[in-house]
């Protein structure tokens, strides 16, 4: 078997077209987690009474969950709910990863507010500096040294997940293969029309 530049630059240009959709599928859930995680983890720092427990249930459970099964319940509800739609499948994916990485980002920042030390509050409290002013003066320019390592970390496991959990996969002549084993398409996607 010899490698053949001709078959390799005909799967390169294949593959090109689908670059921007990955792009979208893995910078928006990104980027929406952070902002949405940050509002969640400053709820639970400043511990409003009904709202960060719920928000903290929430986080629990979205971080127990694997994303491939939260994947799978999403487009299993999807399927039994909503009448199918073009582009469906890629909303019900940025869906689930966004409530997945916002769950990640929200520990991460939350974490990241309770290293800073409690006297850093207090005398900023003290000086007469209101909530907001002590986030932006005090609090979150100590917060991103800390964040930063762990949501780098968190980012390069989300692509890792994000291109195994890549099924769909374009073979050189532009067919799809979903990856579906034999066992799988004899027996539990009969029925299922992949979109």
């Amino acid at each position: 078997m010899s490698f053949s530049w001709n078959y390799f630059f005909q799967c390169l240009i294949s593959g090109i077209k689908y670059i921007p959709t990955t792009l979208f599928i893995g910078i928006i859930p990104l980027v929406v987690g952070l902002a949405i995680g940050s509002l969640i983890a400053l709820v639970r720092v400043k511990n409003v009474p009904v709202i960060a427990k719920i928000l903290e249930i929430f986080v629990s459970v979205q971080v127990g969950v694997p994303l491939m099964v939260s994947l799978l319940i999403f487009y299993l509800v999807y399927l039994v709910l909503l009448p199918p739609v073009k582009g469906g499948a890629v909303v019900v994916a940025l869906f689930a990863l966004t409530l997945n990485r916002t769950s990640y980002m929200s520990e991460i920042v939350r974490g990241a507010f309770l290293a800073i030390p409690k006297l850093q509050w207090e005398a900023a409290f003290s000086c007469g500096l209101t909530f907001t002013q002590v986030l932006r003066r005090i609090a979150v320019p100590q917060m991103i040294p800390v964040a930063i390592p762990p949501m780098t970390n968190n980012i390069v496991a989300y692509d890792e997940q994000h291109s195994r959990r890549n099924k769909e996969h374009v073979n050189c002549n532009g067919r799809r293969n979903y990856g579906c084993s034999e066992w799988c398409r004899n027996t539990l996607c009969r029925n299922v029309q992949l979109r």
